[in-house]
Parts: structure tokens; C-alpha cells; sequence
């Protein structure tokens, strides 16, 4: 419901629909279809209200619609309107899309996690955080985050990325799947330090550079002819 709601898992939550109706018929081609009808939108692993919420899983989260013989994924978590923080730890699971709704909202990642689904922040300054080595695998954007942070030594994967307008790299690398398009008004902030180590981002397919960089000098000092830096 409504209010500054808390929920942890760290067991199993499984939900299930079936279809309301279902029928076989027969098409033009003379092939049997299996067509039903439910509303995937009432289906959801975790559903909260308005509210200022914190779901922190650290075991698995699933949602998903059985019609005949086909099994789709729902939605995982939904936070509804609200300045909300989803954490997901190492080993967790989420089957299923995550929704964050309208507000400032923060997706955490650490470690290695399963996201089936994508996640989309919805409307406001939403951020996608991500601490030390790690891993999203499974199929899906993490879509609508106005700002991106790696934070901690490290590698972390993610299986794609939106654009977003703030992209920073406080320590470690952040690699991502596919392609990645840099706005216009993007800026991407991340170091450098003496040795020629860097903060990395670095993408499997192409990526299109616009907008600004900003890069902060780390460890130094740096000789500049007879004077360090």
C-alpha cells in the first residue's frame, strides 16, 4: 500500500496467472492457435504504492503468466510513484521487469545478479548505482536513468544501457553489451592517475561520442618539465 514501505527478501517469491479465458482455434493455414486473454499489468512479484519504498533482494523474485504451454516473465518489482531504492545483491534474482514508477528513484547493483526482464526508471532524476565487480546478465535495458555511477575496484557488465545524462566512473571500469549513444548534453566523468590507469568505459559494439568530458586528475604527482603537478 501506500506510506515508506520495507521489504527484504531472501527467499523465493513466485507468482503465477493463467490465463482468463483461452480457446484453441483453427486459422486460415489450417494450424490450431492457442489464444487467451489476461491483464499483465495486475501481475507483479513485488507491487508497492505511493510512498518513499526500499526493496532490497537477495533472493529471487519471479512473475510470470502460464497460457497452454508458454511461460512469459510479468513484472518483477514495482515501486509505484515515490522516491524509491531497489537494491539487488549478489545472487539475487529478478524474473520479470522492474518498474520504478514516477520520482527519484535508485537501482542499486552489487555483484553478480539475474534481470530477465530490463528495468525502467520511469519519470524523474532516477540513478543506476553499481559497486565493485559485478554482473547483470539476462535480457533487457536498464532504461530512464538520468545518472549512471560505478563505485569500487573492478569490472561491472551490464547486458545494455540507455543514454544517460550523467555517466560517472569513480573507480574500476563499467562494460557494457552492444552499442551506446553519448547525448548531446551527456557528460561523461571519470580519472586518470600518473601510471596511465583510468577509469575505463568500454562497450562491446560502438559507441557515439557527444557531449562533454570530464576527467579528474588522480594519484599523481605529474612532471611537467622541472615541476610536479
Amino acid at each position: 500500500g501506500n506510506g515508506s514501505n520495507v521489504i527484504t527478501n531472501k527467499g523465493k517469491i513466485a507468482v503465477t496467472t493463467y490465463s482468463q479465458a483461452s480457446v484453441w482455434v483453427e486459422t486460415e493455414d489450417n494450424d490450431d492457435e492457442h489464444r487467451s486473454t489476461y491483464d499483465e499489468t495486475l501481475v507483479a512479484g513485488i507491487r508497492t504504492g505511493s510512498g518513499h519504498d526500499t526493496i532490497i533482494n537477495r533472493g529471487t523474485i519471479s512473475a510470470t503468466s502460464l497460457i497452454a504451454t508458454k511461460k512469459t516473465s510479468l513484472v518483477g518489482i514495482d515501486t509505484g510513484a515515490g522516491h524509491d531504492l531497489v537494491a539487488l545483491h549478489t545472487d539475487s534474482e529478478v524474473h520479470g521487469k522492474i518498474l520504478l514508477g514516477e520520482g527519484d528513484d535508485t537501482l542499486e547493483l552489487n555483484g553478480i545478479t539475474t534481470v530477465t526482464g530490463g528495468a525502467d526508471a520511469g519519470a524523474g532524476i532516477d540513478t543506476l548505482s553499481m559497486t565493485g565487480p559485478g554482473e547483470v546478465t539476462g535480457s533487457g535495458a536498464l532504461s530512464g536513468f538520468e545518472q549512471v555511477i560505478k563505485s569500487g575496484a573492478g569490472t561491472f557488465k551490464l547486458p545494455a544501457l540507455a543514454t544517460a545524462s550523467w555517466l560517472e566512473l569513480q573507480d574500476g571500469s563499467l562494460q557494457v553489451a552492444g552499442d551506446y549513444q553519448f547525448g548531446s548534453e551527456s557528460v561523461f566523468y571519470t580519472w586518470l592517475n600518473r601510471d596511465g590507469s583510468s577509469g575505463q568505459f568500454a562497450v562491446t559494439g560502438s559507441a557515439t561520442v557527444n557531449g562533454a568530458l570530464d576527467a579528474e586528475r588522480g594519484l599523481g604527482p605529474y612532471p611537467v618539465g622541472i615541476t610536479n603537478y
